[in-house]
């Protein structure tokens, strides 16, 4: 076919840092060629030591075959480290090892595989193989038992373990072990699989949600891009919005209207929707329209939905009288629910709200298509508008503000309107910064739907991943018991302890960090660590460790901070690794980690550094150790 062949057959686009990279080759041939050596170059990354590759890259700066001990310090204070010169001194002369006054590349890396040693590993070694060089199966699985709470590494499986180690269970082998990826300090197969109930209504879920999606910075001034749509949809979100305004030549566009910021065209969104939407889990994609077009291009976006989405549009139920529930996420997969304005008599544009006596215009072609329709929160305060009364496909829309006045007055009807529908809440309008608002009071009264701007790190994106990074990060979280069941209702400022909680106390040891990011700002580090709750008001608490100078190779704090849960559930883990500014300017973020209390596994585990553009470290960690303590009450 050579230049004529189809566009599709000779592309592709690469992905990287929230942007996307199109190209479009001359053949079929050279796109495939092209597509063989980056997978080639992927696969090979995942398999490289990134330690070596890093220090590889310093060592570049030097020009040198090997660096005498003054380039060493420096090559150090490079890396964020920072010793006596007397330390500096011995450990330059352990590592040069024919005595030549020089290190070579292989020996400083040995050099720095020393310094990265973890004590607290050594002692636990030493202890368990009652002071022997190796371990055996026996004292192995006695280690898994009591220290990391897992008897089902039996001495049978812990022989079959060692016998696959050329050396047998060293030091370093036990080392290398615990600080695999296998000992994270979360459940893995609750982050990697779909393990929740699938088969609920959809009012059963938290939804994980992105407000004015398009926005790559600010509310005012800045730039709209579809590949903050992509972005979204690899992070996990299910719901994303769009805001839609007439255009030009006939065609609607998207942007936050009466603002500076730039446009983007509607089609494209709505292309990128149905390629992207569906790459991270098959459950149902929601589509909040927020629509300011006129009929004409109203028309104009039903006719691109039908012809872009095809199948994959649900179907609407308004007219079913025999639906009494929302379906399940199984019974929507690969599905794309659109959520707006909808006529409910077919012979007006307009529709009449029996409560605010005002009009909507909406195009009769686009509500047909519509599934879940948006009613204002004064149907929600009037009667008799009741859960019974109220048609199970309209939904709540409100901002942060009117949810707090809702759980503060209303806090019963709230919880039980949302066991049966959707609500959707949203920041308010003065965050012109695209700064977020904490969601777990949102989720605490049981809304689904609890939108934030995603392009803004900060405590509401660590709290909004820590509860989505769970079943296998598929953009679905089934509710809590208290929260879903019409038999129990819950107060969210009480401060009581709710029976169906796992975890009561659970106690954090903050041990050491290895191979510390730098901050972008300054070339300095000097550690500390915040440890902290979120979730029910009661339950939100935070502790940091000491302050250790320039030391981002190999801190080590030893602190330990406890924590009463009064629910679980709904309670949020965040450590934060950051680097100490000054005391005017604060802190700077290095990176974090943040999961669901009840994913945490017990004993000295991994935690992993995420950046704020959602990179985990390839060499970056902390090293803790994790207790669940039991509830106070119970050892009286």
């Amino acid at each position: 076919m050579g230049p004529y062949q189809k566009a599709s057959d000779r592309s592709m686009s690469i992905l990287f840092d929230q942007k996307t990279l199109n190209i479009v080759f001359k053949t079929s041939e050279d796109c495939e060629e092209w597509w063989r050596g980056i997978s080639i170059m992927v696969h090979k990354s995942k398999r490289a030591d990134y330690m070596v590759l890093f220090l590889e890259l310093l060592w570049k700066r030097f020009h040198k075959r090997a660096l005498n001990k003054r380039q060493v310090k420096k090559m150090l204070r490079i890396m964020n480290f920072k010793t006596s010169r007397h330390r500096l001194q011995r450990l330059f002369y352990d590592a040069d090892k024919n005595n030549d006054g020089v290190l070579t590349f292989d020996e400083f890396l040995e050099m720095v595989r020393k310094l990265n040693h973890r004590p607290e590993i050594g002692d636990l070694f030493y202890k368990y193989s009652e002071g022997n060089t190796f371990m055996n199966a026996l004292q192995l699985s006695k280690f898994f038992l009591e220290c990391q709470e897992e008897p089902h590494c039996t001495p049978e499986r812990c022989e079959e373990f060692i016998e696959h180690q050329a050396e047998g269970l060293t030091l370093e082998t036990f080392e290398k072990m615990m600080n695999a990826p296998l000992n994270m300090c979360y459940i893995l197969h609750h982050h990697e699989k779909i393990y929740h109930d699938m088969d609920q209504p959809l009012s059963m879920y938290y939804v994980a949600s992105s407000h004015n999606t398009y926005l790559e910075k600010g509310q005012l001034k800045g730039f709209s891009a579809t590949d903050m749509y992509i972005h979204s949809f690899r992070a996990g979100f299910k719901c994303i919005e769009i805001d839609t305004w007439d255009g030009p030549d006939g065609e609607p566009i998207i942007y936050h209207g009466h603002t500076f910021v730039t446009k983007i065209s509607f089609i494209d969104v709505i292309q990128v929707i149905n390629d992207y939407g569906f790459i991270k889990s098959p459950f149902p994609v929601i589509i909040s329209i927020e629509n300011h077009c006129c009929i004409e291009q109203q028309q104009k976006m039903a006719k691109y939905f039908v012809e872009v989405f095809g199948d994959k549009l649900a179907i609407p139920f308004t007219t079913d009288p025999s639906v009494t529930q929302l379906p399940s996420p199984n019974q929507l997969l690969n599905k794309i629910l659109l959520k707006g304005k909808m006529i409910v008599n077919p012979l007006m544009h307009a529709e009449i709200d029996p409560i605010l006596g005002s009009a909507n215009e909406v195009a009769i072609e686009l509500s047909r298509l519509t599934y879940l329709k948006l009613v204002d929160l004064a149907h929600f305060k009037k009667e008799p508008y009741t859960t019974i009364s109220a048609p199970i496909y309209e939904m709540l829309n409100f901002s942060e503000g009117k949810l707090k006045k809702l759980v503060k007055h209303q806090p019963r009807e709230i919880m039980e309107y949302n066991r049966t529908h959707l609500s959707r809440v949203y920041t308010r309008g003065t965050r012109l910064m695209s700064s977020n608002y904490t969601p777990c009071l949102s989720w605490a009264a049981g809304c689904q739907l609890v939108s934030y701007n995603i392009q803004t790190p900060g405590e509401a994106k660590y709290i909004h991943d820590g509860m989505f990074a769970d079943n296998g990060g598929s953009g679905y979280i089934l509710k809590p018991y208290p929260i879903s069941h019409q038999d129990y209702h819950l107060d969210p400022h009480a401060n009581t302890v709710c029976v169906q909680s796992r975890v009561h106390r659970m106690r954090i040891t903050i041990l050491s960090g290895r191979n510390l990011p730098v901050p972008k700002i300054h070339q300095r580090v000097h550690p500390f660590v915040i440890v902290q709750i979120d979730g029910l008001p009661c339950d939100e608490k935070s502790h940091h460790t000491k302050t250790i100078h320039i030391n981002a190779l190999n801190p080590t704090w030893n602190e330990t901070f406890e924590f009463e849960i009064k629910m679980s559930q709904l309670a949020i883990l965040s450590i934060k690794a950051c680097s100490y500014f000054t005391a005017r300017f604060g802190y700077e973020h290095i990176g974090h980690f943040s999961a669901r209390v009840e994913n945490i596994r017990p004993g000295y585990r991994v935690v992993p550094l995420t950046n704020h553009e959602g990179y985990q470290s390839t060499v970056g960690n902390l090293f803790c150790k994790f207790e669940i303590l039991p509830h106070p009450k119970e050892n009286e």
